[in-house]
């Protein structure tokens, strides 16, 4: 019996260790992410004419979003993951074709669901599910 409770406290431990580091990381990419949005706002302010040369800088937040997206699945709800994806989506498209104004509604609402990450995250049951 002592063995059992031994085990089921130790598992315990172990579990919860886990969800605080999943809770550290995410908050620690989310801080770069946001930190990533706003490098980008500046440049997109300071190249407001030709925003192409800003392309290289969203394809690397792109790839890390695309990276990170699975692992991030326990964390998030799963529809604001697929905003941010899509928002990532629109802002390369807008931004290839030189489309300021589109590219830069984008890059404001990256911009607001970084900031409401500590709204959005937390562990799901149906997220799990």
């Amino acid at each position: 019996m002592v063995k059992k409770v031994i085990c089921v406290i130790f598992i315990a431990m172990i579990l919860f260790g886990l969800a605080i580091t999943e809770i550290i990381l995410l908050n620690k990419f989310i801080a770069d992410f946001d930190d990533s949005v706003n490098e980008l706002i500046v440049e997109y302010e300071e190249k407001k004419d030709n925003i192409i040369d800003v392309v290289p800088n969203i394809v690397n937040l792109k790839s890390k979003w695309d990276k990170t997206e699975n692992a991030l699945c326990l964390m998030f709800n799963h529809k604001d993951m697929t905003s941010i994806t899509d928002c990532l989506s629109k802002l390369l498209s807008y931004t290839k074709n030189n489309n300021y104004d589109d590219g830069v509604v984008e890059l404001y609402m990256l911009k607001e669901y970084s900031e409401k990450n500590p709204n959005i995250m937390g562990c799901n049951i149906n997220n799990i599910l």
